[in-house]
């Protein structure tokens, strides 16, 4: 019913217009008949993380914003099945029942720390590729690879339940640090992406030395922003798919 209402709206617009209809215009149409249907508090909540993601993403790309992929993925105002299939996707056999636990975890998280949830996916996917049994060279563990002292510390200064080394086993309380602690540095290096990730990475000193010597740390900022990238990419493929 939704995809005909859609084809009919295309068929007009196309006809009023054949050199706007687009790709992008199908993608705006079927956001506004979705949106059309929901109940208030639902649209209020979309428009909330819409502009929380929107935010977000002008910090992580700056001037490139306006002209990126990121920029069209405004078009879908919830994000929350996506990231469900993303994280289920990726999730091996295992741990695939608990998908929608951690899929929520990242939603929940990133609303709580006004970060864009792609963005979480990007971090958690760089640093563990999904496996929530990984052990890091230097004791991290977990989907976002957090040590136990990091995670004593920012579970005191943020009220997280928190039992010692088996909490960073648990997926949900993993996300729930992670995300904690990334929105610590994201304030202590003044909002710009590229320190406060690099120093998710390699902790607060060794980027306060980078920057003593006029230097920028770029690996791993790199790295995450490719596959936030990445994901918004897919973002716009599968949104376009689901139409068809």
């Amino acid at each position: 019913m939704q995809s005909n209402l859609v084809s009919k709206c295309m068929i007009c617009l196309t006809a009023l217009l054949p050199n706007v209809a687009s790709a992008q215009t199908t993608d705006s149409l079927l956001h506004l008949l979705h949106f059309s249907r929901m109940p208030a508090s639902q649209k209020e909540g979309d428009a909330e993380n819409l502009s929380i993601r929107r935010t977000h993403a002008k910090e992580l790309l700056g001037k490139s914003y306006q002209k990126s992929i990121v920029k069209k993925g405004e078009g879908i105002a919830s994000l929350d099945e996506y990231i469900y299939h993303w994280t289920d996707r990726e999730l091996r056999t295992k741990w695939k029942k608990y998908t929608r636990k951690i899929s929520n975890a990242i939603m929940v998280e990133s609303k709580k720390h006004s970060f864009d949830p792609v963005f979480l996916m990007a971090v958690i996917e760089n640093e563990s590729s999904f496996n929530p049994e990984i052990v890091g060279s230097f004791g991290e563990i977990g989907l976002m690879q957090i040590t136990p002292d990091t995670a004593k510390w920012i579970a005191k200064k943020y009220n997280i339940p928190f039992s010692g080394a088996k909490s960073l086993k648990n997926p949900v309380t993993n996300i729930a640090l992670g995300s904690a602690y990334l929105s610590y540095l994201r304030e202590k290096f003044g909002f710009k992406s590229q320190l406060y990730l690099a120093a998710y990475n390699m902790g607060s000193r060794k980027v306060q030395r980078f920057l003593a010597q006029q230097k920028l740390p770029k690996q791993y900022p790199t790295r995450v922003m490719q596959r936030y990238v990445r994901f918004y990419t897919q973002l716009g493929r599968e949104s376009r798919i689901a139409l068809n």
